[in-house]
Order: C-alpha cells, then structure tokens, then sequence
C-alpha cells in the first residue's frame, strides 16, 4: 500500500554512556528537574512530560544534536518563581490544553484527536485493535521496533491519514506543536486574494468557473491558485515570505518557519510546472469523497468502501493511469490553504507538497465540502494523469 504520510519522526539524540561511579546516579526528578536515565534521549524525555524537544533545548541552552549524558539534570518546565509548576504549560502546549477540560479516559478507551496517550496497562497490541489496525501498521506509523516497549504517557499517533486537518477526525487529539490548522494560516500577503491571479511574475491566467460548469467560481479559486504554484514556484516565494513574518509575530509557531524556510529553498530550485486542466470525471471523483467523509463526520483518505485516492481516480475517470488527492481544512482564504499544504509543517514526507509539485500530473480537480466536525472549510484536491 502506498504510503500516505503521517509519519512522525523523531529526533535520534545519542546519549553519551557513562561508567563507574556515575552508573548509579539518581533517578528521583522533580522541580521541574529530569535526571537523565541510561537509554534516555531527548524525544523519550520530551513525552515524559508533555513538551517538546525544542522547548527542552530552549530551556537548558542546548542543541538537537547536543549529547546528553547518564545523571545530567535537564529543565523539563518553564520555571518561574511567580508560577507554580503544576500550572505552567510549556510554549508547545498543544490544541487540547486550551480547550474546556474533559474527562480523563482510562485505560482501552479511543481517546479525541489524532493522538493517544498512553495509560497503564496499554500495550501496542491492544492499541492497535483499538484504532483498527494491525499491530505491525501501527507500530511502523508511530515509528516503533518491533520489539520496543511504550511508556506510560508516550503520545502515539492513532491514524495514519495523511491530512493537513489536524482535528478533522472525530478520534484526535493534540500534537505537541500547533499544528497546521491550529496556526490559522494567516493571511501572508497583503494582496493576497482567494484567486491569487495577481502575481505578475507568473506565467498563468486565472480561469472562470464559467468555462468549468461543474465546479463552482470559489473551486475555480482553489485550481488557479494550484496553478499559479506551478506555473512559476520561485515566484510564489514572496507569499511564503509573508506567511513566515505573520508566523513571528505570535508567541508559539513551533516548527513552522523551520518548514516554510525549507519550502523556500525548494521552490526556488523548482522548474516551471505545466498547469493543470480541470476535469469532471476528476470533480466527481473528489465530491463523492468530499460527500462520504461528511457522512462520516472526519477527514482521512481512506473512503468508507475501503478505497484510496488512486483507487478512486482510476475508478472515475477510467483514461487516466493514477492520480492522488491532498485534503485540507481551516482557512478559508484558498490561498493560505494551499500554502498550509505547501508548507506541510508535522507531515516529515512532506507528501501534500510532493502533491502539489508533482510534475507528472496533467489534471485537477478541487471540492469544498465545507464543514467537517469542529473544522471548517474542508477541500478535497484531486489530482491525476
């Protein structure tokens, strides 16, 4: 099966081994203080308490690539004197910790979101079986050996989708960043439109939706701006460049300008790219997914009947060898949406911008199916050749 993205990786810190005197050093943390154990790295210490390896580098004036050493003490907490450690939430903290608080689910219970934390007694086995998969899928999607172990408040992905909706499905939870559609998408240019048809430097005119009658004017909108994407990617880095300095000036952004400033350098060494005729086989294709993910209140890739992107592509529009779909949710701006994709910030195979700048397509497609759940302004983009 082709491989949909959301793979989370994480950060391979080497843990310096000592020996001797230091191999029994103490194991008590507290104080916002953590002691660091034989096997410890940075990821496993960051689960340990709810933050990020960027807020603990931040927090003790290290590097992700810093050893770190048995017996060393690391700041787990942002301390201060004026607050008390059970109250402080770290930079990363996440969609959920903002949100009214629920109950806290006991053991073998689906948890909300696109995350579960792991409670004593879970194992992946049972996990897996929750959340409907295998235990080989589930521990390759998570990034698990086959003989590795989880700890008690480990975060473990519970989907495999693909999607730029961080909170389209109705079993998610939070990520330790902000994600995608958490950030908002801010408006990154100020003659930015929903069409984007005014950049000059670009090689490609909008089109009407009157010369596409199956898609309304607002998913013409979505088409031009893919469009405009591909017709000259270099150009469309001064929007990127926008959307990085409305991301500074918020307090949280996690690794969002590190991926912006990465889609950056890409699109600069990026060719043209043909643009991309709408087609209705295709519009089908994406509104029938649109429609069925609505009827089951989440977004992910894989529709009711079982089938995935190419399957229904190729079902659809049957002169076509393959095609793809990136899904996305949130802003209502088409153009921060696509740029949401572009910039794929959490999704390390960068899959949704593989999409987007893939040169081998030759048509497109675009649907909003519009509220999905809590989510608003949900779109499927269909693609094929």
């Amino acid at each position: 099966m082709r491989n949909l993205g959301c793979i989370y990786f994480t950060f391979l810190l080497l843990v310096f081994p000592f020996s001797g005197n230091f191999a029994q050093c103490s194991s008590v943390s507290g104080d916002g203080i953590h002691v660091v154990q034989k096997g410890e790295t940075l990821y496993v210490i960051s689960r340990k308490y709810d933050c990020s390896v960027n807020d603990i580098c931040d927090w003790n004036g290290i590097t992700k690539n810093s050893i770190i050493r048995i017996c060393q003490e690391l700041k787990v907490k942002e301390y201060s004197a004026a607050s008390r450690l059970d109250q402080l939430t770290p930079k990363s903290a996440s969609f959920e910790s903002r949100m009214p608080r629920r109950n806290t689910p006991s053991a073998g219970q689906k948890q909300l979101g696109l995350k579960h934390t792991v409670r004593a007694g879970e194992t992946v086995a049972a996990l897996a079986n929750m959340y409907g998969y295998t235990e080989e899928r589930f521990r390759e999607f998570n990034g698990l050996a086959s003989d590795e172990d989880i700890f008690v408040g480990q975060r473990l992905t519970n989907t495999e989708c693909e999607c730029a909706l961080s909170r389209g499905n109705n079993n998610e939870v939070t990520n330790d960043r902000p994600s995608n559609a958490e950030i908002e998408a801010p408006n990154p240019s100020s003659d930015s439109n929903n069409s984007g048809s005014g950049n000059d430097d670009s090689k490609t005119s909008s089109k009407a939706a009157s010369a596409y009658p199956f898609m309304v004017q607002t998913e013409m909108d979505m088409v031009n701006e893919i469009n405009l994407v591909r017709s000259n990617p270099a150009a469309y880095v001064k929007y990127i460049e926008g959307y990085i300095a409305e991301l500074r000036k918020r307090e949280r952004y996690g690794t969002a300008v590190q991926s912006a400033n990465e889609l950056i350098r890409e699109l600069k060494d990026t060719p043209r790219l043909s643009n991309l005729e709408p087609v209705e086989c295709l519009y089908e294709a994406a509104k029938n997914h649109g429609q069925d993910r609505l009827r089951a209140g989440s977004s992910n890739h894989k529709g009711t009947d079982g089938s995935w992107p190419w399957d229904r592509v190729k079902r659809s529009c049957l002169q076509m060898s393959d095609g793809n779909e990136n899904l996305v949710g949130g802003p209502q701006d088409v153009r921060e949406a696509v740029i949401l994709l572009l910039v794929d910030d959490g999704i390390s195979s960068r899959g949704h911008r593989r999409t987007l700048l893939d040169p081998k397509w030759q048509h497109v497609a675009c649907y909003k199916v519009g509220q999905i759940g809590r989510m608003p302004n949900n779109w499927v983009q269909k693609f094929g050749y």
